[in-house]
């Protein structure tokens, strides 16, 4: 067994070396997508990207309000 480091994860066999190829995390056993680095730069990138991404429309509401949030400046 041999300890490596992959997309800057420590890999201890190749299962982990697998994972952290496709930038998931071999130690987050709970599979958590928002402790997937891929996911959560994939997730940044696009908010970056989009221009119509405001805070208006970023906004989280308690389910079941259907409330309309109306930002006037």
């Amino acid at each position: 067994m041999s300890i490596s480091i992959v997309n800057g994860y420590v890999c201890y066999n190749c299962t982990d070396q697998e994972k952290a190829q496709k930038g998931i995390d071999p130690t987050n056993t709970t599979n958590d997508p928002s402790q997937n680095k891929a996911a959560v730069q994939k997730r940044e990138a696009e908010k970056a990207s989009d221009p119509s991404a405001t805070a208006a429309s970023n906004a989280l509401l308690p389910s079941g309000l259907g409330a309309a949030v109306n930002v006037s400046v």
